[in-house]
């Protein structure tokens, strides 16, 4: 073991690779418009489900306490729901590789 050391490091370059990088191609419109519709639909009833979860609960006083918060938070994913899908301006496509 100690004819090891000192130990050496190995000079890198200081340049990336491009195939690290990773340059691909954009998605075809069709799989960009789908992916958004499925966030936003899904955002969406998200958003549903807590305005009608939230309206159940504020049939009690003290439930109102915990519906009325719940009922504006739905309401708030389903405009956020509608600015993904039909504001925003051209979705960014982010992808993640795994190096080797």
């Amino acid at each position: 073991m100690m004819d090891r050391l000192p130990a050496r490091r190995a000079v890198e370059p200081e340049v990336v690779e491009p195939e690290i990088v990773g340059f691909e191609q954009r998605p075809s419109l069709w799989k960009r418009i789908a992916g958004r519709m499925g966030l936003s639909l899904f955002v969406g009833a998200l958003g549903l489900g807590l305005c009608a979860f939230g309206a159940v609960l504020t049939l009690t006083v003290v439930g109102a306490a915990i519906g009325i918060p719940l009922v504006l938070f739905g309401l708030g994913l389903i405009l956020l729901a509608a600015l993904l899908l039909f504001g925003g301006g051209p979705m960014r496509t982010i992808t993640f590789r795994v190096g080797r």
